[in-house]
């Protein structure tokens, strides 16, 4: 069985039989993983667009996941969708770390702490609006688990918080941007008998510690980047890849989303086949 969907039927399990009590909490009793909404509010000079981010603190040796965690792990699950006076919602992925989990293998994710910042439209800005969200929160330590939040606040017209604007601020610089100090040129698919992608990449500083992270549509697992360093600015990264949809989609014909992180710098691209990337 591929190993992301094994690790869904264990937590499926696990789920059934965990009372719904200790699931539907401010903060599950699990208490190796917390979460909290953290609103900067709407200030009158925009009073239609909310601010607002979803805190994750996890205990030590604690991780929880990226969007595309690789094969050990998956991806929270936030859904807004009992919100009131609130459309559009929008929330934001930092840049990942690729982390080793007890008992060996990897996943791609965050540890200590993660903001995810969120961004919405409030449908009348005269009136309050209430902040309803439903996670489903995934992590690991030595035991995988999943933890449910029903999160809720509710958000007077034209008010801010300073303290969780700072702090939002903080975590949506960490958000890969699609221009910036390093930058994706190319992304190249081969195969020779192991597919793979070749990316080639600039930093407008030498760069210190790089990861690449790939995702495909459909959907595939990418094996971690060996690098090639042209020189001190320019970096091929070789990426091994493979299906894990089960679609029949040619691998050559996919869409391509890379990732780039190196330190307090990302980057995201998108490319499909043999894209040649504007340098910007």
């Amino acid at each position: 069985m591929h190993a992301r969907r094994h690790l869904a039927a264990l937590l499926l399990l696990a789920t059934a039989a965990t009372p719904a009590s200790a699931q539907l909490a401010f903060f599950a009793k699990q208490a190796n993983m917390r979460a909290e909404l953290v609103v900067a509010g709407n200030p009158p000079v925009d009073g239609r667009t909310l601010v607002l981010g979803v805190r994750v603190k996890l205990a030590n040796g604690w991780k929880t996941y990226w969007r595309s965690p690789g094969e050990n792990g998956l991806p929270s699950e936030f859904d807004f969708s009992k919100s009131e006076n609130l459309r559009n919602v929008t929330l934001s992925w930092p840049a990942p770390q690729r982390l080793q989990l007890k008992g060996g293998g990897e996943t791609i994710g965050y540890a200590d702490e993660v903001v995810f910042p969120v961004r919405a439209e409030i449908v009348d800005p005269t009136k309050p609006t209430k902040v309803s969200l439903h996670l489903n929160l995934y992590g690991c330590e030595n035991l995988c688990v999943k933890e449910e939040f029903n999160l809720a606040a509710e958000v007077a017209p034209y008010t801010s918080n300073i303290d969780a604007q700072a702090l939002l601020v903080q975590w949506q610089n960490r958000v890969p941007r699609e221009t910036g100090p390093v930058r994706v040129t190319s992304v190249q698919f081969k195969d020779d008998g192991k597919p793979r992608l070749e990316i080639e990449a600039i930093a407008d500083e030498p760069f210190a510690a790089p990861d690449v992270f790939v995702e495909g549509s459909p959907e595939i697992v990418a094996t971690a980047p060996v690098m090639t360093k042209k020189d001190d600015r320019t970096t091929t990264f070789t990426v091994g890849i493979e299906d894990a949809s089960g679609k029949d989609v040619p691998l050559a014909d996919r869409q391509w989303t890379v990732t780039l992180v190196d330190g307090d710098r990302s980057i995201e691209a998108k490319a499909g086949k043999d894209t040649k990337l504007a340098v910007r």
